[in-house]
């Protein structure tokens, strides 16, 4: 996925649910419209998930976790008409024994959430390097 401007109400502008190679990158993620039914926390601009009974509606329900996935050059912020998104990334599901795995969240600009920044659950060997932060930069009000 790259440069989009998004703006969706009550479900996230990329959802991720269990692909492998996949890249969200350079993209506008600007405004977000809360569904009145869920909490803050349901939000994320970028979803990553597993594929489980009751939440996948294509494909098979195996808890298949993402892999090799780059959040890089994005931009997470309000639309100037709507508030923020509840999170930068997030998560629905998660299984301990199923981690993500490879997911590289750096160079990101994420302002204005209403929730967290980064909520994604369940990942395995994240680490912090000297040749990149996280994000470039993490604002909430």
């Amino acid at each position: 996925m790259s440069p989009v401007a998004a703006r969706t109400t009550g479900i996230p502008a990329a959802h991720l649910g269990d692909p492998r190679r996949g890249t969200v990158r350079n993209c506008t993620l600007k405004g977000w419209i809360a569904d009145p039914t869920q909490g803050l926390w349901h939000g994320e601009a970028v979803q990553l998930d597993l594929p489980a009974s009751g939440n996948t509606w294509g494909g098979a329900s195996d808890l298949t976790p993402c892999t090799d996935i780059p959040l890089s050059g994005n931009v997470c912020d309000t639309s100037g008409s709507q508030p923020g998104w509840g999170q930068f990334t997030g998560s629905h599901t998660s299984d301990p024994a199923h981690p993500h795995t490879g997911v590289r969240i750096q160079g990101n600009t994420v302002r204005n959430t209403r929730w967290d920044g980064i909520g994604t659950v369940t990942l395995a060997g994240v680490r912090r390097t000297s040749t990149g932060a996280i994000c470039a930069l993490i604002e909430m009000p």
